[in-house]
């Protein structure tokens, strides 16, 4: 079900803890005796296995989206890779859920996903992982540098992606994938003259990746995970640009980015909640 109508990138655009950490408890203000309670009730909840099931309704993060659509996957990817635990809660797109006054009550333009982190409501993918990885920074592998400058490198590389990968590659799934399935015709032509612009950004792509291991140094980041929902379906539009061997860094990038556990967890559309 991952397509999107047209015009709109992010039209099918579409935590939460480990463990359980209480927020509410404060100790200002109280005796001893009462601190003393509290300290051993915490460590009754932050130790259990098992904290009671209404609880845990307020603290995982739900992720509104669809298992099928790019976007959707583009943050159950980042989910997994960080091991933060969500509820996916699926969005019947075919009956217009996304548009309904409930929906887009949280997300007005009536895209997905969107996520509801205890309350706090965000969309659009890629703040989202951004989010995800800013909040959990201590959880899982690192997907935004610390260093300045190479920060910045991972800016660079997130603006490559936008503005040099995913400008052409998701208008090319768009044409040869999305519109099939929603009954329409794709132009053949149209297609492959994206493809053909797609070749030169790929020979950059190309220089860039033979000198360092992705695409914003040698740390797997936030901008190879970007690339992965649209650039994983060009295969299944008709287009092995990605694997082309004249281009065997980004054949070797590609290979390394799509085989990671987060990335297969999500690939097929079981974008699934594991809370």
């Amino acid at each position: 079900m991952s397509r999107r109508r047209s015009g709109a990138q992010d039209d099918w655009e579409t935590d939460d803890i480990g463990r359980w950490t209480p927020s509410s408890i404060k100790c200002q203000s109280i005796g001893y005796r009462h601190l003393k309670l509290q300290s051993l009730h915490l460590e009754r909840l932050t130790t259990s296995t098992n904290p009671p099931s209404s609880l845990i309704s307020n603290m995982v993060l739900k992720l509104y989206g669809s298992g099928n659509s790019t976007c959707t996957r583009r943050v159950g990817a980042v989910l997994r890779e960080k091991k933060i635990p969500f509820e996916l809660v699926e969005v019947q797109l075919m009956k217009g859920e996304h548009k309904s006054p409930a929906f887009m009550e949280k997300q007005p333009f009536g895209q997905i996903p969107y996520i509801d982190d205890d309350g706090f409501i965000l969309y659009e993918s890629r703040a989202i992982c951004r989010y995800l990885e800013e909040k959990y920074h201590n959880q899982g592998p690192k997907l935004i540098p610390d260093d300045p400058k190479a920060k910045a490198l991972f800016e660079q590389a997130c603006s490559v992606e936008t503005s040099n990968f995913d400008s052409l590659v998701a208008k090319a799934v768009a044409e040869k994938v999305f519109k099939p399935y929603l009954g329409q015709t794709p132009d053949q032509a149209v297609f492959d003259e994206l493809i053909k612009q797609l070749g030169p950004r790929l020979d950059a792509y190309e220089k860039i990746l033979s000198k360092q291991k992705y695409v914003a140094g040698d740390e797997f980041t936030l901008a190879d995970v970007f690339h992965l929902p649209y650039g994983a379906l060009l295969s299944v539009a008709g287009s092995d640009i990605l694997t082309d061997p004249s281009r065997p860094n980004v054949a070797r990038w590609w290979k390394d980015i799509t085989g990671r556990d987060s990335w297969q967890a999500v690939k097929d559309g079981k974008v699934e909640s594991n809370a």
